[in-house]
C-alpha cells in the first residue's frame, strides 16, 4: 500500500471553527500509552500578506489546536493545542510545538469554587470507578458555574464493577489529570485518554474514553521482525534491560498532621519470602484523605508496575509494513530478533509507544519484551 497522506488541519480549540491548513514540513508526533504527547514541525511563510495573517491565525497558542488526519479514511490520528511557535528569519521558518489533549487535562485546577463561595467538595462511597473518572472530567467544566474555556468533551457510558472510595476537594488544587492518575493507579485501575474524533458535524470534537483494564489487545497477526533472513524491522535503535527501577517491597504514605498519626500501607513481592529475589524498597506520597485501605492499593499497584525488569525494545518500521491503521498503542504484537547478540521470538509485547515521521514514512515502535501477561478484567466488588 502508497504511504498516507496526512493533512494537519487547524480549528479553535473551544469553539471547534476551522481555521485552516497548515503546509507542515518534517511533521512528528508521538502516541504513548497512558501518557502524554507532542506533535513538532516546521511552516515555511512565505512572501503573501494573506499567507501570513492566516499562519499566525493556526499557530497562536491556546487558540488553535492541530489535527493530524488522514483525509482518505476521514481519521485524526493525533490532536491537541499549539503551545508553542518559535520565528527563525534567516530561514523564514516557524518551528510549531503542540501538546496532546490528555496533557492539557494537567493544566486545569479543580480547586474551590470560582466564586469563592466554597471549597467545592465531592464524596464518592463504593461508587463505579469509571463513573467517578467521568465526574472528574465534567467538573472541569462546571466549577463555580464557569464552563468558560474548555472544550466540549463526549463521555460513554461503560461501567468496571469496581467500586471506589474517593474524596475530592477544592483545597487540594490538584488538576484534573492528576486527579484521574489518583483514581486510575490503584490496584485494578484503569488507562485513559482524551481522543479527539470527527462529530457528525463533520468537526473535531473530545471523547473521554478509558480502557479497563488497559487499553489495546492482541493482534496475532502483528509480527515485527528482523533476522539474517530478511524481516519488517529496519533497524534495532535501542535494546535496554533495565533494573534500576524495580522495586519488591512499595510502601504508600498518605498525609497527616504529624508521623504518629500519617497512614500508610505496603505491599511486597511473593518472592520475598522464600529469599529468592533480592530486596529493593520504594516510597511514595499521596495527598488527600486517603484509607489505609487505600493506600494499600496504591502500593500494590507500584509494585507490580516495579516488580520487572524493563525490557525495551526500540525499532522504526515502514508505515506501509505492516498498515499503520492496522495497529496501535497499547496493542500486543510478536518481536522476532535475531543478531549475533541476540535471538528472541516473543508473543504478546506491548507496544508502549509509536513516534510517527510522515516525512520519513516511519513509524518508530517501543514495545516492552517484560510485559507479556494479557490482562484480566477483575469483576471483584468494591474496594
Amino acid at each position: 500500500m502508497p504511504a498516507p497522506i496526512f493533512e494537519y488541519a487547524v480549528y479553535h480549540p473551544v469553539l471547534r471553527t476551522r481555521l485552516g491548513v497548515l503546509e507542515v514540513r518534517e511533521p512528528k508526533w508521538t502516541e504513548v500509552v497512558n501518557g502524554g504527547s507532542m506533535f513538532t514541525g516546521k511552516v515555511t511563510v512565505p512572501d503573501n500578506l494573506i499567507s501570513i495573517a492566516n499562519i499566525k491565525q493556526c499557530t497562536s497558542p491556546h487558540r488553535a489546536a492541530l489535527y493530524a488526519t488522514v483525509p482518505s479514511n476521514a481519521r485524526i490520528m493525533w490532536g491537541g493545542p499549539l503551545l508553542g511557535r518559535k520565528w527563525d528569519s534567516d530561514t523564514n521558518t516557524l518551528e510549531i510545538t503542540a501538546i496532546d489533549w490528555r496533557s492539557w487535562l494537567y493544566s486545569i485546577i479543580l480547586g474551590p469554587k470560582a466564586d469563592g463561595t466554597s471549597t467545592n467538595t465531592f464524596v464518592y462511597d463504593s461508587v463505579d470507578q469509571f463513573y467517578i473518572a467521568r465526574q472528574i472530567v465534567s467538573r472541569m467544566a462546571s466549577d463555580g458555574g464557569v464552563a468558560a474555556g474548555i472544550p466540549p468533551i463526549d463521555y460513554g457510558s461503560e461501567m468496571t464493577g469496581i467500586g471506589r472510595t474517593m474524596r475530592i476537594t477544592g483545597m487540594d488544587f490538584k488538576s484534573a489529570g492528576a486527579t484521574l492518575d489518583d483514581l486510575a493507579n490503584l490496584d485494578r485501575g484503569f488507562e485513559w485518554d482524551i481522543e479527539p474524533y470527527y462529530a457528525s458535524d463533520g468537526l473535531p470534537k473530545l471523547r473521554f474514553q478509558a480502557y479497563f483494564p488497559q487499553r489495546g489487545g492482541p493482534l496475532p497477526g502483528l509480527v515485527f521482525s528482523k533476522t539474517p533472513d530478511g524481516g519488517n524491522i529496519l533497524n534495532v535503535e535501542d535494546q535496554n534491560g533495565d533494573a534500576t527501577g524495580v522495586a519488591r517491597r512499595v510502601w504508600a504514605v498518605g498525609e497527616g498532621p504529624n508521623a504518629e498519626s500519617t497512614p500508610w500501607g505496603s505491599d511486597n513481592d511473593p518472592e520475598l519470602a522464600d529469599g529468592t529475589v533480592l530486596r529493593t524498597d520504594a516510597v511514595s506520597t499521596y495527598t488527600g484523605a486517603l484509607s489505609r485501605a487505600q493506600l494499600a492499593s496504591y502500593a500494590r499497584a507500584e509494585r507490580l508496575y516495579r516488580t520487572e525488569t524493563l525490557d525495551a525494545l526500540v525499532f522504526p518500521v515502514r508505515m506501509d509494513n505492516p498498515d499503520v491503521f492496522s495497529y496501535s498503542k497499547g496493542d500486543r504484537c510478536r518481536v522476532i530478533l535475531q543478531d549475533r547478540w541476540t535471538d528472541i521470538d516473543v508473543s504478546n509485547c506491548r507496544i508502549l509507544s509509536r513516534e510517527m515521521d510522515p516525512g520519513a514514512n516511519t513509524v518508530k515502535i517501543t514495545v516492552n519484551l517484560s510485559d507479556l501477561a494479557l490482562p484480566e478484567v477483575d469483576t471483584d466488588g468494591a474496594v
